[in-house]
């Protein structure tokens, strides 16, 4: 292995009175534009479908019928708060409130679900402050779905839960 060339940068600490330097505030714009070139792709090709496929620019649904769950935007969300993106944030609040519906006859793995679905939800609800009550509503409704899993035996969760 070759040793490095030169020390490595220090990076910034949030705790750090002096605040981050010029290559702290370069790194952090270059991710966040990595991110919203890929939040407009996304937005452009895939709006309300679980995945974007960007080769054949079209969206994944994990459900039948091309319905699914918005997964990209449910955990996209909590990112579009933190990088101040709060208008991105918004519309999808308003596709959750207009779209997203547990109501489909499929199953689905209860682990992602639990960590991308439920996760995005109480994550973008706490972010924001609490002020949008319909990603609590949601997260709870799912939340009340994929506790069917757990009536097991055992009690250990099915791999996977019918939400309907």
């Amino acid at each position: 292995f070759a040793k490095p060339q030169s020390k490595p940068q220090q990076v910034w600490h949030p705790q750090d009175p002096a605040g981050p330097n010029d290559a702290d505030l370069e790194r952090r714009e270059s991710v966040r534009e990595a991110f919203m070139h890929a939040w407009r792709g996304y937005v452009s090709y895939g709006w309300g479908a679980d995945e974007l496929l960007p080769r054949s620019q079209t969206g994944k649904y994990w459900g039948k019928h091309g319905r699914g769950y918005g997964l990209t935007i449910l955990e996209g969300m909590s990112t579009l708060w933190l990088m101040g993106e709060h208008k991105e944030f918004e519309k999808c609040v308003q596709w959750v409130r207009e779209n997203l519906s547990f109501d489909v006859d499929h199953a689905v793995s209860h682990f992602e679900a639990t960590i991308r679905m439920l996760g995005g939800l109480l994550s973008a609800y706490e972010l924001s402050g609490e002020r949008y009550p319909i990603l609590l509503k949601k997260a709870v409704d799912l939340g009340d779905r994929l506790l069917f899993a757990y009536n097991t035996t055992l009690g250990i969760p099915l791999q996977t839960v019918n939400l309907l």
